[in-house]
């Protein structure tokens, strides 16, 4: 059976177990975690900062901070439960005796805040989920009016990888046919028959002679 729509309270639930637990009611529910963060794996359940979170640092085997968060009772639920269990009212309560400061709580007493929280939201707790709207579509850009493409005429010949024989670059290259080597063989070899150009030297400048005396 899935909870929703409920105000929870969870005892550790910043630990392994009750992260988890966190995570999966977070959603639909106004969840109350109070837990010392020895081990604080609820950051890494990705809903802190969630609007519907309330994380209270303490350990229930602390009494001082336990009743601490008791006398704050932030939702009225304290003032609630002492109501409906023990029939207190603002004016008498045996377990005001137990604080040290039962302001709070008497406040809620007299205002009924649990139940006023309850009224706000009841309306809310058994509608449907809202049917998510239909996506506008898209519009699409026209299809091309481009003339389909014909078929080259047979005189063009356009080499493709299955008409071009594969090639080894480790392998000697095949000799020149009889034309070319014949050229090669008449142009000349001998560095001594081409003559290299040389610069002019650059004229040195003589010193100028001393002065007589």
């Amino acid at each position: 059976m899935a909870i929703a729509h409920k105000r929870v309270c969870i005892t550790g639930g910043a630990g392994f177990i009750g992260s988890y637990l966190v995570q999966h009611l977070v959603e639909h529910n106004e969840v109350v975690v109070y837990d010392n963060l020895y081990r604080n794996a609820i950051q890494f359940a990705g809903v802190e900062g969630h609007p519907h979170l309330t994380v209270i640092k303490g350990d229930v085997m602390d009494y001082a901070a336990t009743r601490r968060a008791l006398e704050l009772d932030r939702f009225g639920l304290s003032a609630h439960v002492l109501a409906t269990r023990d029939g207190c009212t603002a004016e008498r309560c045996p377990a005001f005796a137990l604080l040290n400061d039962a302001n709070v709580i008497k406040s809620n007493l007299k205002a009924q805040v649990f139940d006023q929280y309850v009224s706000r939201y009841a309306g809310d707790w058994n509608k449907a989920a809202p049917v998510a709207e239909k996506e506008t579509p898209v519009a699409r850009a026209p299809e091309s009016t481009a003339p389909a493409k014909t078929p080259l005429a047979s005189q063009y010949d356009f080499p493709s990888a299955a008409s071009i024989p594969p090639v080894s670059i480790m392998n000697a290259e095949p000799p020149l046919p009889k034309e070319a080597s014949d050229v090669q063989a008449a142009q000349p070899t001998a560095e001594g028959n081409v003559s290299v150009p040389v610069p002019p030297k650059r004229p040195q400048t003589q010193a100028a002679s001393p002065p007589a005396r």
